[in-house]
C-alpha cells in the first residue's frame, strides 16, 4: 500500500494532519519555508527547491521531497483505480461463490436422478444447468472487468524521470555578507546625518549639510568605523543558507497510456480510451501538495545526514537548529 493516500486520514507516527500539537504546527511551517516546488508550463519540468543552514541537509531534503512528491502523486492518479480493483475483486469473489454453489446443486440433483426419465426432472435438471452456466458468465465477465481494473492501475501510473539529481551546495545562497556591511555603513551616515543636523532643522539646505560634514568629520567616520565594525563581527553570527535543486518530469499520458492499451488488446483485456484518463486537476497544480500536512509529516521524520556525518529525522534537527528563513 501507499504511504500517503489522497483520501483517507494516515496519521505519521503519531502526528495527526487534522488536530496538529502547537510544536507540530510550528515544525511543519518551518519545513513549508524551507521548500518551493515549481512547475514549467510549457515543457513540464518540476523543480524542487530546499534552502537550509547544512549544505547535507539541504541536498537530502530535496531528494526526499522528490520520493514523497512522486509517492503522492502516484497515489492521487491511480486512487480511482485501486478503488475500482478492490470493488472488482469482491464482486469476483461473491459470483465465484455463486457458481460454486450453482455447480454443486446441479451436480448433485444430476447425481441423484440419474435413472428419472420423469419430464419434470428433466426440466429442473435443465434449470439448474442454467443457472449454473449464468452463474459461470457472471464469473467470467467480472473477472474480465477485473483485469481492466488492474490494467488501468498501471495505465494510470506515472512515470518520473530525474533531470537534475540534488547535490551538495559548495557555496552559500546567503546572506549577501558584502551587501549587508554597506547597508549597515549607509544607515550609519544617515542616522550621523540626522543627529548632526537635528537643531538646524529650520534653515536645513544642502549647503549647510556639505559645511556640518567637513566640521564633523572625524565624528562621523568614527561612528562609520564603529557601524563596519559591528556589521562585521555580526555578519559571523548569522546562519548562512544553503539552497539545493532538483528536477524531474513526468511522463505525458498518451505515449503511456497507448503502449499499455497495444498490450492489453493483446492480452484481450479492454482498457477503454487512453485519452479518457486525465486528472480531475492540472498538473500545474502538483506544487501545492507541498502545503499538504500529511506529505509534510512525513518529511518530518524523514532522516537526513548532516555535515558532520549525524543521521537523525529531519523534525529532531529541526528542534535542534531551527532558525526561521525570516530572520536568517
Amino acid at each position: 500500500s501507499l504511504p500517503i493516500a489522497p483520501s483517507g486520514r494516515k496519521y505519521v507516527d503519531g502526528l495527526n494532519p487534522f488536530q496538529l500539537t502547537l510544536q507540530q504546527s510550528i515544525l511543519l511551517k518551518s519545513v513549508m519555508e524551507k521548500i518551493t516546488c515549481s512547475i514549467d508550463k510549457k515543457t513540464g519540468v518540476i523543480t524542487i527547491g530546499v534552502v537550509d543552514q547544512d549544505p547535507y541537509v539541504a541536498a537530502t531534503l530535496a531528494d526526499s521531497v522528490r520520493v514523497r512528491l512522486q509517492e503522492y502523486i502516484t497515489a492521487y492518479r491511480t486512487n480511482k483505480a485501486h478503488v475500482d480493483v478492490v470493488y472488482y475483486e469482491s464482486l469476483v469473489q461473491q459470483s465465484l461463490e455463486k457458481y460454486k454453489q450453482a455447480q454443486a446443486a446441479y451436480a448433485a440433483y444430476a447425481d441423484s436422478h440419474k435413472e428419472s426419465v420423469l419430464a419434470s426432472v428433466s426440466t429442473t435438471e435443465t434449470n439448474l444447468e442454467n443457472e449454473m452456466e449464468g452463474a459461470y458468465s457472471t464469473y467470467n465477465a467480472l473477472r474480465i472487468q477485473l483485469q481492466n481494473a488492474r490494467a488501468k492501475v498501471q495505465e494510470r501510473t506515472p512515470a518520473f524521470s530525474v533531470l537534475e539529481v540534488p547535490t551538495v551546495p559548495v557555496k552559500p545562497a546567503g546572506p549577501k555578507r558584502m551587501l549587508f556591511v554597506g547597508f549597515m555603513c549607509i544607515l550609519s551616515v544617515f542616522f550621523t546625518g540626522l543627529w548632526l543636523c537635528q537643531n538646524r532643522a529650520s534653515d536645513l539646505s544642502l549647503s549647510l549639510v556639505l559645511c556640518v560634514i567637513r566640521e564633523k568629520r572625524r565624528q562621523i567616520a568614527r561612528n562609520v568605523l564603529l557601524a563596519l565594525l559591528f556589521a562585521m563581527v555580526s555578519m559571523f553570527f548569522l546562519p548562512r543558507r544553503y539552497h539545493s535543486n532538483m528536477q524531474m518530469v513526468i511522463e505525458e499520458h498518451s505515449y503511456v497510456a497507448s503502449g499499455i492499451k497495444t498490450a492489453s488488446v493483446m492480452l484481450g483485456v479492454n482498457i477503454g480510451d487512453p485519452a479518457g484518463m486525465y486528472d480531475a486537476f492540472l498538473p500545474i497544480t502538483y506544487p501545492e501538495f507541498l502545503q499538504d500536512n500529511r506529505l509534510l509529516g512525513h518529511l518530518i521524520f524523514s532522516e537526513v545526514t548532516t555535515a558532520d556525518g549525524r543521521t537523525m529525522s529531519y523534525g529532531a534537527y529541526l528542534r535542534k537548529h531551527h532558525t526561521p528563513l525570516s530572520v536568517a
